[in-house]
């Protein structure tokens, strides 16, 4: 920062926007952060792992105490204050280095005991580990599955530094509560965030996605998904994958296309048709929203390694701006393909759209010839370029 010429202040620019902690933790303090519980039930089961990054294995979660709910309803003696209000249950609390303003929380299970799952409880933000505040009361929640994160939006406007997740109640379970991964989504306080530029075509989301959001603004969708780690954000996390086990894609949970040809083998279902200025286009599709609207010019689209075959070869990318009508024709590409699995292929519309838009969706008519003989819609990666929309700008020094 300059004033009358003289550098007065600098800060990194950079966007913090990501998963806190921003690697897996190996034990209970390590780089700044530090993680504590009410109860454990074992040096085999420490709070700990709940940040290590790890799916899929019992050895790698978070178990309470014995014997702490009976039924799913708590009976043991910890309660934390938050806004006011008496949470009684087990806890799990993250202490950060710095303050994060989180906007969504993802937690996974047990992934072998879905039963010790939350079904109710909090998420609570403090800046002293005492004074605790809201950010999300949740209950009745069900639907827990092995590997899969739920996400839990956040209230608040706020940075904290202490983060805890209260269990108030599980599933009918066996008298544990356990979790298995949890992932506080956000950026740091007082991060820097460009101004918006209305000239220069940029690349977009101007952040690598670590979640289907919202993450700046940003959030990520799909007609379907595989289960096990091809979630949409994938599509847009900056990450290609080096070789078919890679799980750095999207792809559908289904093989809805032939095997041999590409075509379009789907239903026409609700999630699987959009409606095109006016006419039902029909296939997978991948989406995400701005937190602005921006002019398109071009995207730059990989496909999954598996086979060159899965390139998106025909279909729409289109725009909207409310979810609720017709979707505008930005390009109808035909006849694309691809000569390695490594190639990152550019989709330039015939005439620049000149409008501006908020949500953007590829709908995936057909796919390239023999596309590893499944029939599976992917992207391993989505650029899009465009210019942002010119809106006033605010700058306050002092």
């Amino acid at each position: 920062l300059y004033l009358d010429g003289r550098k007065v202040e600098s800060a990194y620019a950079g966007d913090t926007a990501g998963d806190y902690p921003p690697f897996g933790m190996t034990g209970f303090s390590q780089g700044g952060y530090t993680v504590t519980s009410s109860s454990q039930l074992s040096t085999t089961y420490e709070a700990w792992e709940a940040f290590d990054d790890i799916l899929g294995s019992a050895a790698s979660t978070w178990i309470s105490s014995s014997s702490l709910y009976s039924s799913g309803t708590y009976v043991g003696s910890a309660s934390t204050t938050v806004s006011g209000t008496s949470y009684d249950g087990e806890w799990i609390q993250l202490e950060l280095p710095i303050k994060v303003k989180v906007s969504h929380v993802l937690i996974a299970p047990q992934h072998d005991a879905l039963s010790r799952s939350p079904q109710s409880g909090a998420i609570a933000g403090s800046n002293d580990g005492i004074t605790w505040y809201l950010l999300n009361a949740f209950s009745s929640v069900t639907g827990w599955a092995s590997q899969v994160y739920k996400t839990f939006i956040t209230s608040t406007t706020s940075a904290y530094k202490y983060f805890r997740v209260i269990t108030t109640s599980t599933s009918v379970s066996d008298g544990y509560v356990a979790i298995q991964n949890i992932r506080f989504m956000g950026h740091k306080e007082n991060d820097l965030i460009r101004f918006p530029d209305a000239t220069n075509v940029r690349k977009y989301p101007d952040t690598a996605m670590v979640s289907n959001g919202p993450q700046r603004g940003y959030t990520v969708s799909a007609s379907e998904t595989e289960p096990g780690g091809f979630e949409p954000y994938k599509a847009f996390n900056d990450i290609v994958s080096s070789s078919g086990a890679n799980l750095h894609h999207w792809s559908a949970d289904n093989a809805n296309y032939n095997g041999t040809t590409g075509n379009w083998n789907g239903s026409t279902a609700a999630n699987h048709t959009t409606n095109v200025e006016g006419v039902n286009k029909y296939g997978d599709w991948c989406q995400i929203e701005f937190p602005y609207t921006i002019k398109y010019t071009y995207s730059r689209i990989r496909a999954p390694f598996h086979a060159t075959g899965r390139q998106p070869h025909t279909g729409y990318i289109v725009g909207s701006n409310n979810l609720a009508g017709q979707w505008t024709i930005l390009h109808n590409f035909s006849g694309v393909t691809r000569s390695a699995v490594t190639d990152t292929v550019t989709y330039t519309p015939p005439s620049a759209p000149t409008q501006y838009f908020r949500y953007f969706r590829i709908v995936i008519e057909k796919l390239g010839p023999s596309p590893n003989g499944s029939g599976y819609a992917g992207i391993d990666e989505w650029d899009l370029y465009g210019t942002q929309e010119s809106t006033p700008v605010l700058a306050r020094l002092g």
